[in-house]
């Protein structure tokens, strides 16, 4: 597309990320509604014709719609936020928004499987020289005419970052910070934050019922997060073999990479927060229901897995210092 004869269409797949995010809300003027099914949606012809054009047009339209996303899950800390509609190329809404529009894109299975080729959606391989570069927080630089006060204040916070060893490209913090999935799953409740702590101010001085009201009006927009994380991660596994396929490999990758985490102090420089691993808790289980519900279903799982090394990707390593209790 020739941005000087289309200008409309310079920003087209920011639109397109804004519309399947608005689709979400918005039954009545969704782009991924279709009368007489999915298939017959305005999303789904648009990319069934792309498609039959361009494949590798639509590949990088997918690829950029997707950026999208991740730019504004990205300034989503708890499912509090806001989201990330303030910021240059960003969707408006919160966490539960941008994944609720995520799920709406991988309506059309070929989106699907293109989002799980997007080079953000797994950790570098183990062992690759990308998995043993390390992020090392910027160290802050004093603002121009700072008084004094602050030039102490701003000393002290170099020195202490000074010591910060930041984290590996394969790694608990670079899941979360630096993958797809781990932008979805990172959103929560953590307590250290303060728009979750705020709720908490002067609990002596309030009634009982003021607290739990509180707790339970977080706890249910958390429950209505995981669930949308649960469609999202549902609408990949069901995308076709390939998706599947990376979506299992970043499961492995996850697990792997959090091996620590059940410590008595787990080291944050190596392991994910506990709402990622929380919410991907949720997530493994919802995948699990069909075949505990199901007795048939149930038949079909083959408890040799925990034993087929090439599977289950190192999970149920049976020696080392990871070795899994039997």
């Amino acid at each position: 597309m020739m941005p000087d004869l289309f200008e409309l269409g310079i920003d087209g797949t920011l639109q397109l990320a804004r519309c399947l995010s608005a689709s979400a809300l918005d039954p009545t003027s969704s782009i991924t509604f279709g009368l007489s099914g999915p298939s017959t949606s305005f999303y789904s012809c648009l990319c069934d014709e792309l498609l039959s054009q361009d494949p590798g047009s639509f590949e990088s339209v997918i690829a950029d719609t997707v950026s999208h996303f991740t730019k504004s899950l990205s300034k989503c800390d708890t499912v509090l936020d806001g989201g990330g509609g303030s910021i240059e190329g960003g969707i408006d809404g919160g966490g539960m928004v941008i994944v609720s529009g995520l799920k709406e894109l991988c309506s059309h299975k070929k989106a699907a499987a293109c989002l799980t080729r997007v080079p953000s959606f797994l950790l570098p391989a183990e062992g690759s020289e990308k998995s043993k570069e390390r992020v090392t927080p910027p160290v802050p630089t004093l603002p121009p005419g700072a008084s004094a006060q602050q030039q102490r204040f701003f000393r002290m916070v170099q020195a202490m970052s000074a010591g910060r060893s930041g984290y590996l490209r394969r790694s608990g913090p670079a899941l979360e910070k630096d993958t797809l999935l781990g932008l979805v799953l990172r959103i929560g409740l953590p307590m250290e934050n303060p728009a979750v702590s705020s709720s908490f101010q002067n609990a002596a001085s309030r009634t009982m019922k003021d607290v739990k009201q509180g707790i339970e009006g977080m706890r249910r927009q958390l429950r209505i997060y995981q669930d949308k994380c649960n469609e999202l991660v549902r609408a990949l596994v069901t995308a076709g073999a390939d998706a599947r396929g990376q979506v299992m490999n970043w499961i492995i990758d996850a697990l792997l990479v959090n091996i620590g985490a059940d410590a008595m102090r787990p080291d944050r420089s190596k392991v994910s927060n506990a709402q990622t691993l929380l919410n991907l808790a949720v997530v493994l289980l919802k995948l699990c229901e069909p075949f505990i519900s199901d007795e048939k279903k149930s038949a079909l799982i083959n408890p040799g897995f925990a034993s087929f090394a090439e599977g289950h990707g190192g999970v149920f390593i049976t020696t080392g210092d990871n070795a899994v209790p039997r």
